[in-house]
């Protein structure tokens, strides 16, 4: 799968569209704060944001390595509630078909395109298990994140 993004042609276009349709009234999630590339010990996200009940929701972002991103958001899910991998929608529509290997995992996917964020996988709650962590990302969020809505 090494079709490129029509729609995108940089990860960072991408995490620009997806943090810009994050900021609208129509996105698919009710969030509070947004912080991008939280770096931490073992990686780093490329979206990082708190909702409404105060919970941590980690994205990583792809143009068309989706199999490298499962593994980072799913790394993700020791400090965060929720983690998602952002594909653009051309790329994600193909992915679709493995599914699977998202929900064994717990991870979510949101496809971009040019308008619209579609959750076309829901990211299963989880408990965070590095609580530091956690509170690291919280406190980012708190003092440095850009408030949404």
């Amino acid at each position: 799968m090494s079709k490129t993004s029509s729609v995108f042609s940089t990860e960072e276009m991408l995490v620009d569209a997806f943090a810009s349709h994050l900021a609208r009234d129509s996105a698919p999630f009710e969030l509070a704060t947004l912080i991008r590339e939280f770096d931490y010990r073992s990686g780093r996200t490329d979206v990082l944001v708190s909702d409404c009940e105060n919970q941590i929701l980690a994205f990583e972002a792809k143009l068309t390595d989706w199999r490298k991103a499962v593994h980072q958001a799913w790394r993700n899910t020791s400090f965060a509630e929720r983690t998602y991998v952002v594909l653009p929608a051309d790329v994600g529509h193909r992915v679709l078909r493995y599914r699977t290997e998202f929900e064994r995992l717990g991870v979510g996917l949101c496809l971009v395109s040019d308008a619209t964020i579609e959750i076309a996988i829901e990211s299963k709650l989880s408990e965070p298990v590095l609580l530091w962590l956690h509170e690291k990302a919280k406190s980012m969020l708190a003092t440095h994140g850009e408030r949404l809505h």
